[in-house]
């Protein structure tokens, strides 16, 4: 089962079938878990929600280094969490979503798709004051045809791949921004309007 959604302004919608979101529905902020980890808050370039990120509305997705104001990082290493859990009946999925991130080649986005039974790795879901990669990221990150590593797109670009629920449990919708603390390659990632 393949599912396409248009892109509608303003909402949010979760179906056993579909979910879509542009983040300017201020009660779906609510349900992403930001910066999660005892060292979440240590980090200094952290995810945020609002216009920074944005590719149209007033709210969307993104890495900061400066307290939410741009959607630019600093030099400090840092591998940052943020995620949303999601409930879909049994099948496959398109997902989609806007993106854009500049980044070094030691820095980048990856997206992971996580079931709930991997009960080990959902309590692994926490940001680090470090560039370590968790050993979870490389074995759930989609690949979006090539790679699982999205960076080098400093305009707006919309990606997709190809997702399975199980119907019988939830899944963690996980992004995950890596930075090396190299001199940075600005913007850092922003993500918007997610299908």
């Amino acid at each position: 089962l393949l599912v396409f959604v248009g892109v509608l302004s303003a909402q949010t919608i979760v179906t056993s079938k579909s979910y879509r979101t542009d983040f300017e529905d201020n009660n779906e902020h609510k349900n992403w878990r930001l910066n999660t980890g005892p060292r979440g808050g240590e980090c200094v370039n952290k995810w945020y929600l609002g216009e920074a990120g944005s590719n149209g509305g007033k709210y969307g997705l993104f890495v900061s280094g400066d307290e939410g104001k741009t959607n630019n990082y600093v030099n400090r290493p840092v591998s940052v969490v943020a995620y949303r859990s999601l409930t879909l009946d049994a099948g496959y999925y398109e997902l989609s979503f806007d993106w854009q991130a500049g980044g070094r080649s030691s820095d980048g986005l990856y997206v992971c798709w996580i079931p709930e039974s991997d009960t080990q790795t959902i309590s692994l879901l926490a940001s680090l004051t470090t560039n370590a990669l968790q050993e979870w990221v490389p074995e759930y990150a989609l690949y979006f045809g090539t790679d699982s590593i999205r960076r080098g797109q400093r305009t707006w670009n919309s990606i997709a791949d190809t997702i399975r629920s199980d119907g019988q449990q939830t899944y963690y919708l996980v992004f995950v921004w890596n930075n090396s603390g190299s001199l940075p390659y600005q913007p850092s990632v922003s993500i918007d309007n997610i299908l």
